[in-house]
């Protein structure tokens, strides 16, 4: 049998920087949510005005690895305020 690579190793590499809404619209984002999101994370984003910004795939990648893991994060208020509903079911 011959070896395989995964199916991302072909992919197309992507540029350093690229412009915040072409990656926002890739990422599901509206383009002002994903600067939000940046911003809350420490993703640079770099402008020369508020239209032309320009983000780093490589950097959101590296916020979302950052990221709790499902089922490991704390609880936040919204959490209190759910589990203390009548009836709910923990």
């Amino acid at each position: 049998m011959r070896p395989t690579t995964p199916a991302n190793d072909n992919a197309p590499a992507r540029p350093r920087w690229v412009r915040l809404p072409e990656e926002a619209r890739l990422r599901g984002f509206s383009t002002e949510g994903l600067r939000r999101w940046c911003s809350a994370r420490g993703v640079p984003i770099r402008q020369s005005s508020h239209r032309d910004a320009w983000v780093s795939p490589e950097a959101i990648d590296a916020a979302v690895e950052g990221l709790p893991v499902a089922g490991t994060a704390a609880p936040d208020e919204i959490d209190a305020e759910l589990n203390a509903l009548p009836g709910r079911v923990r």
